[in-house]
């Protein structure tokens, strides 16, 4: 299944503290969509299904994640570089458990490479370490230290795994790491400002943030740790609607004006359709369908991209019922 489709990524603005072009805040510029982004990017690579010399996908193969409730079984999966990639499917089916697997915050099988690279599956630190950064779909049980403040928030990952915020002291012959308050909380400012973080001051509980700010801060945690790979699991889970947009906005103005590869999963195909150049959907822990938006709509025109989903999966189900052989080549055609 991995390389079934082979389809890349997508002013002047000042530069935030997360490497983030800053125009209007909360606004993005009109885009030219992700077919077109798409497009574009193929329109770069030396030939159909061919990648640029040097330039290596971020396979995922043979995954299987042990996570209760998202079953993940023989997964196979290519990120490119600069893309937006989105993975739905329905609740229990597997699109959670991706991301989680990866990050090793479930026991994972399989395997995985970065630009050809092998990493290791099931290790949390060595995962920060290569360049991957996650944000969890559970924001107050494993994504924020509730009781901690915005500026250790920030900070912490990136003080385990990249020592980042610790000034070294030594005291009759030894040596030992103490945190850099004072650099955190310069950092902290810098990201409140520029992710429009409504709260207090860096010093502010995160527990007493409204939803769509305690997102901010899971973000702005994941991009102090300078990622290559951004997994976001349920970006928009428990917001308002303003924020949503907001958090939308940021995903894609990170990707388009920083380069960061971002793969989000939702259960609203909505928010996919609208920032992912990619979109794969996961069902019964494997993918059953990949492409971007334009190469779904060719496949199946009479369908919205919605209507398309839940008809892939009810096909795949009738024929596995029926014991059809081969349905999932058919199906795809």
């Amino acid at each position: 299944m991995s390389g079934r489709h082979r389809n890349g990524p997508n002013g002047p603005g000042r530069t935030s503290a997360g490497g983030v072009q800053q125009h209007d805040r909360g606004h993005v510029e009109p885009d030219v969509g992700p077919d077109r982004r798409a497009e574009a990017a193929r329109s770069g690579r030396q030939g159909a299904g061919d990648e640029p010399e040097g330039e290596q996908p971020r396979e995922l193969e043979h995954l299987e994640v042990d996570m209760p409730g998202e079953m993940v079984k023989d997964l196979s999966l290519e990120v490119f570089q600069g893309e937006i990639l989105g993975i739905g499917g329905l609740a229990g089916h597997g699109k959670v458990g991706v991301a989680n697997g990866v990050m090793g915050m479930y026991p994972a099988r399989g395997s995985m490479a970065i630009e050809g690279t092998p990493l290791a599956l099931g290790h949390t630190l060595e995962a920060l370490r290569s360049g991957l950064a996650f944000v969890s779909e559970d924001r107050r049980g494993v994504g924020l230290l509730l009781e901690e403040s915005i500026e250790m928030n920030m900070a912490a990952p990136a003080m385990q795994s990249q020592e980042k915020f610790l000034c070294k002291v030594g005291l009759r012959g030894f040596q030992f790491n103490i945190m850099d308050r004072r650099a955190m909380r310069r950092h902290a400012e810098r990201f409140i400002e520029d992710l429009d973080i409504r709260c207090t001051g860096p010093e502010q509980i995160v527990r007493r943030l409204s939803g769509g700010n305690q997102q901010k801060v899971c973000i702005a945690k994941a991009l102090t740790l300078e990622p290559r790979i951004l997994f976001v699991s349920e970006p928009t889970r428990g917001i308002d609607v303003g924020a949503k947009k907001i958090v939308l906005d940021l995903l894609v103005r990170l990707n388009r004006e920083h380069g960061v590869t971002v793969v989000v999963t939702s259960s609203e195909l909505a928010e996919l359709r609208s920032i992912c150049d990619r979109i794969a959907i996961v069902h019964r822990g494997s993918i059953l369908s990949e492409g971007t938006l334009g190469e779904l709509r060719e496949r199946h025109r009479e369908h919205d991209l919605e209507e398309l989903f839940f008809q892939l999966i009810s096909r795949h189900d009738e024929h596995r019922e029926a014991g059809v052989p081969n349905f999932e080549e058919g199906l795809l055609a």
